[in-house]
């Protein structure tokens, strides 16, 4: 089977890490979120001394963007390796501005990508929910603090304390304050729309879904368009 690269695209909060992790457990590809990356070195012990890594970490932790020519180098190191490996990747939390995604002199990492996988082996996913959605999951959410599995809790669930995944404290997230999330989403709108709209000129695979439903329910037909 060819090596693919499914890409994850969606406001915060419409389960852009949930869908990967399913997609690369039931489908097989590796999971890469590229947010949960951004967020392991920005506050790693180790870069507490570095000024560039601490900038990049208060620009992070206040819903901003960090720094597109050091995002592009160390994700695209990342992808190269996953190529390697001969791997097929599902990335969420991705590519985020046009600098980013297509680069000056189309050297951005989509050009990387294309040049691993082919671009006829790039798939381009879209999680729509509204607004109020993303206020609403975001401000329930909390993260493995071993494995950084999400977890939402929906309607009047019962607040879970451990991760289903390996039973691991939960911690809340510095990017779900309320204040931070109204601010992700009107970088999300400024930013990644133009990503989108350029995407559909170039004529990439590019399918939409409809997230605001239970996650299962969304898998179950990311899942039959990707087989």
């Amino acid at each position: 089977m060819k090596k693919r690269v499914v890409i994850l695209y969606g406001p915060p909060g419409s389960g852009k890490g949930t869908q990967s992790y399913l997609i690369s457990v039931k489908l097989g590809l590796i999971q890469f979120d590229i947010g949960s990356y951004l967020e392991s070195i920005v506050h790693d012990p180790k870069n507490k001394s570095d000024p560039f890594i601490q900038e990049q970490r208060k620009k992070f932790d206040s819903g901003e963007l960090c720094d597109s020519k050091w995002v592009m180098r160390i994700v695209g190191e990342r992808i190269k390796a996953f190529s390697r490996g001969d791997f097929s990747i599902v990335l969420s939390g991705s590519f985020r501005t046009m600098e980013e995604t297509f680069g000056k002199n189309n050297k951005g990492l989509l050009s990387v990508i294309e040049k691993l996988y082919g671009k006829e082996n790039i798939i381009f996913i879209y999680l729509d929910i509204p607004e109020k959605v993303s206020m609403e999951r975001n401000s329930n959410r909390k993260v493995c603090s071993i494995c950084d599995h999400p977890v939402i809790h929906f309607g009047t669930e019962q607040h879970t304390v451990r991760c289903p995944i390996c039973a691991g404290p939960l911690r809340e997230r510095t990017l779900d304050k309320p204040s931070i999330i109204q601010k992700r989403l009107m970088v999300f709108h400024e930013e990644l729309e133009p990503v989108l709209e350029a995407l559909k000129t170039q004529e990439f695979s590019l399918k939409k879904f409809d997230a605001d439903k239970p996650p299962f329910l969304v898998f179950e037909k990311i899942r039959q368009w990707l087989l």
